[in-house]
Parts: structure tokens; C-alpha cells; sequence
């Protein structure tokens, strides 16, 4: 009877703050033995995530900062 081995995969994240330096790690990264793919994901910050929302109009107003602690103190 033949064993069958299935080979072990995992999956790193690796965050990082400088863009600049993003196709230098990709390089590196390419020349390990084993790195079968390479994906980068570009994120926003919270203040662009925010100025998206407000953007698409998903913003609250209140009256006054009263009606806005009022209404957080609610929740």
C-alpha cells in the first residue's frame, strides 16, 4: 500500500509601513525556496476610509452636541 504525503502550506502577513520598499521584499521573497505566490494589498488609513464615507454621503448630523451625546450615550 503507497503513502500518500500531503504537503504543508501556510500563509504569512507581513505589514509594512514604508510603500517604497514594497517590490524590494517582493524580490527577496521570490527568492526563497518555497514562496509559491506573492499578493500585495494596498490599505487605506482611517482618515481616507473616512473621507470615503463621507463621500458616499454615510454621514449623521446632529442639531447640537447635545442630541450627539444623547444619542451615543443610547446606544
Amino acid at each position: 500500500m503507497d503513502t500518500i504525503t500531503i504537503p504543508q502550506q501556510a500563509e504569512m502577513t507581513i505589514k509594512i509601513s514604508d510603500v517604497s520598499i514594497i517590490n524590494d521584499v517582493r524580490r527577496i521573497l521570490k527568492r526563497i525556496n518555497g514562496v509559491e505566490s506573492i499578493t500585495v494589498k494596498k490599505t487605506k488609513s482611517e482618515v481616507e476610509l473616512s473621507l470615503d464615507e463621507a463621500h458616499k454621503g454615510k454621514v449623521t448630523h446632529w442639531d447640537s452636541v447635545e442630541d450627539y451625546f444623547n444619542t451615543m450615550l443610547s446606544k
